[in-house]
Protein backbone atom coordinates (compact mmCIF):
# COMPACT_ATOMS: atom_id res chain seq x y z
CA UNK A 1 0.00 0.00 0.00
CA UNK A 2 1.20 3.87 -0.89
CA UNK A 3 1.97 6.21 2.35
CA UNK A 4 1.67 9.54 2.15
CA UNK A 5 3.28 11.71 4.91
CA UNK A 6 2.44 14.70 5.24
CA UNK A 7 4.49 17.36 6.76
CA UNK A 8 5.91 20.95 7.38
CA UNK A 9 6.16 23.73 9.98
CA UNK A 10 3.53 23.86 13.39
CA UNK A 11 0.13 24.89 13.16
CA UNK A 12 -0.39 24.79 9.59
CA UNK A 13 -3.28 22.11 9.30
CA UNK A 14 -1.30 18.80 9.13
CA UNK A 15 -3.61 17.02 11.83
CA UNK A 16 -7.17 18.49 10.43
CA UNK A 17 -5.71 17.32 6.58
CA UNK A 18 -5.01 14.40 8.19
CA UNK A 19 -8.36 13.57 10.30
CA UNK A 20 -10.20 14.57 6.58
CA UNK A 21 -8.04 11.96 4.49
CA UNK A 22 -8.81 9.34 7.51
CA UNK A 23 -12.72 9.91 7.74
CA UNK A 24 -13.02 10.28 11.06
CA UNK A 25 -11.32 12.03 14.50
CA UNK A 26 -7.35 10.34 14.94
CA UNK A 27 -5.39 13.23 15.60
CA UNK A 28 -5.78 15.84 18.32
CA UNK A 29 -6.45 19.62 16.34
CA UNK A 30 -5.45 22.52 18.89
CA UNK A 31 -4.01 25.82 18.06
CA UNK A 32 -1.10 25.08 20.59
CA UNK A 33 2.28 24.13 18.49
CA UNK A 34 3.67 20.67 19.09
CA UNK A 35 0.19 19.36 20.33
CA UNK A 36 1.40 16.02 17.34
CA UNK A 37 4.61 14.58 18.94
CA UNK A 38 4.24 11.17 17.35
CA UNK A 39 3.62 9.72 13.91
CA UNK A 40 0.17 8.84 13.56
CA UNK A 41 -1.41 6.34 10.85
CA UNK A 42 -4.43 5.46 9.27
CA UNK A 43 -5.55 4.24 5.66
CA UNK A 44 -7.46 6.94 3.44
CA UNK A 45 -10.12 5.30 1.76
CA UNK A 46 -11.24 8.10 -0.66
CA UNK A 47 -11.27 7.63 -4.20
CA UNK A 48 -10.27 4.12 -5.85
CA UNK A 49 -6.91 3.67 -4.69
CA UNK A 50 -6.61 3.50 -1.17
CA UNK A 51 -3.21 4.47 0.93
CA UNK A 52 -1.87 4.92 3.94
CA UNK A 53 -1.36 8.59 5.14
CA UNK A 54 0.96 9.75 7.95
CA UNK A 55 -0.16 12.71 10.30
CA UNK A 56 3.94 13.98 11.94
CA UNK A 57 4.68 16.70 14.46
CA UNK A 58 5.67 20.19 12.85
CA UNK A 59 9.29 20.44 11.79
CA UNK A 60 11.24 24.19 13.07
CA UNK A 61 10.31 24.42 16.12
CA UNK A 62 10.65 22.71 19.59
CA UNK A 63 8.19 23.74 21.96
CA UNK A 64 8.58 21.30 24.71
CA UNK A 65 11.82 20.87 25.85
CA UNK A 66 11.45 17.45 27.64
CA UNK A 67 10.05 15.96 24.46
CA UNK A 68 12.45 17.78 21.74
CA UNK A 69 14.40 14.60 21.36
CA UNK A 70 11.44 12.01 20.69
CA UNK A 71 9.64 14.95 18.48
CA UNK A 72 12.84 15.16 16.26
CA UNK A 73 13.11 11.36 15.62
CA UNK A 74 9.08 10.97 14.56
CA UNK A 75 9.83 13.72 12.16
CA UNK A 76 12.62 12.00 10.77
CA UNK A 77 11.15 8.22 10.73
CA UNK A 78 8.12 9.39 8.01
CA UNK A 79 10.86 9.08 5.51
CA UNK A 80 11.75 5.66 4.57
CA UNK A 81 11.13 3.12 2.32
CA UNK A 82 7.14 2.65 2.66
CA UNK A 83 6.99 6.46 1.93
CA UNK A 84 6.21 7.18 -1.33
CA UNK A 85 5.06 10.42 -1.22
CA UNK A 86 5.35 13.47 1.37
CA UNK A 87 2.64 16.08 1.42
CA UNK A 88 4.33 19.60 2.70
CA UNK A 89 1.78 21.81 4.14
CA UNK A 90 2.80 25.63 4.35
CA UNK A 91 0.84 28.53 5.44
CA UNK A 92 0.43 31.51 3.43
CA UNK A 93 0.63 34.77 4.75
CA UNK A 94 -1.27 37.46 2.65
Amino acid sequence: MRNVAIVGRPNVGKSALFNRLAGRMISIVHDQPGVTRDRIGAVCRLGMAPFEVTDTGGIGSEPDPDFAESTREGRLLPWNARTRFSLWLIRSMA
